[in-house]
């Protein structure tokens, strides 16, 4: 072939059956690729509902603000049909006035139906998991059970039911639900200590101040006592120095005059 010419070889494309696309498989794909779309948006939609309950947990000022929180719209958002919240609690006395054994629990929130239930005033040891008017619940559906854990604590646990099962909602509820609680016992036991140092100091300032008082009832006291004394000197002086029939100064009267 002369240099700097053209030449045209006829081929052919021959498309392998294992990377040939068909048309099931592009329908599959596309339906893959919505599903994966739908699922990452679903995801940023938990997370974004996770991020506003964060935000406003950590304003929350005590455990019945933060039960109302939950319930206001939050749980809704994350799909979620029931949730029961409890902290534990003192184990309460016994009928010989010691102590009940084991790990006693209060619920704080009953969440059902889209609204909050008024929780019962009822102490329950933790193996109950629910009140006793709120045992059949533990038979309606499946609650998932999820420790609430503090630093150097246990703190309480929630019984979930999902709509969708989601292990990013669990943790995301155990992670915020742990960090506001702690928070709130902790403060709660620095307001304590805080209200036992000024009651003792109180105390303290009573007891000084009665002992005060005494003092100077006793430094009056042995004032008077003082003057009376002196009078009594000088009342025994004077009748040492006068007759007793004339009242006229006597001998010894004279002498010390003299002297």
């Amino acid at each position: 072939v002369p240099s700097g010419q053209e030449v045209v070889v006829p081929s052919r494309i021959v498309t392998r059956g294992s990377t040939r696309i068909h048309p099931a498989e592009e329908h599959d794909r596309v339906s893959a690729a919505v599903g994966f779309a739908q699922a990452a948006q679903q995801q940023l939609a938990t997370r974004d509902a996770l991020w506003g309950l964060s935000f406003d947990l950590s304003h929350c000022t005590s455990v019945p603000e933060v039960a109302s929180t939950l319930a206001d719209s939050h749980l809704v958002r994350l799909g979620v049909s029931r949730c029961f919240l409890a902290i534990y609690v003192d184990p309460p006395a016994g009928e010989d006035g010691r102590s009940e054994s084991g790990m006693w629990a209060r619920l704080i929130l009953d969440y059902r139906e889209e609204r909050a239930y008024p929780v019962l005033a009822e102490v329950y040891p933790l193996g109950q998991l629910l009140p006793s008017e709120l045992r059949s619940e533990l038979r309606a559906g499946g609650l998932v059970f999820q420790a609430l854990r503090g630093s150097d604590r246990e703190l309480g646990y929630f019984l979930l039911e999902q709509a969708q099962e989601s292990g990013l909602i669990i943790d995301g509820l155990r992670m915020d639900l742990s960090r506001t609680l702690e928070a709130l016992f902790g403060t709660q036991a620095l307001v304590d200590h805080a209200e036992n140092l000024e009651r003792t100091v109180e105390m303290r300032t009573a007891e000084l101040a009665a002992r005060s008082r005494q003092l100077e009832l006793e430094v009056e006291t042995r004032r008077q006592a003082e003057c009376r004394l002196q009078e009594a000197v000088a009342d025994l002086r004077r009748l040492a120095m006068s007759d007793a029939l004339t009242g006229l100064g006597n001998r010894t009267a004279l002498q010390e005059y003299f002297d």
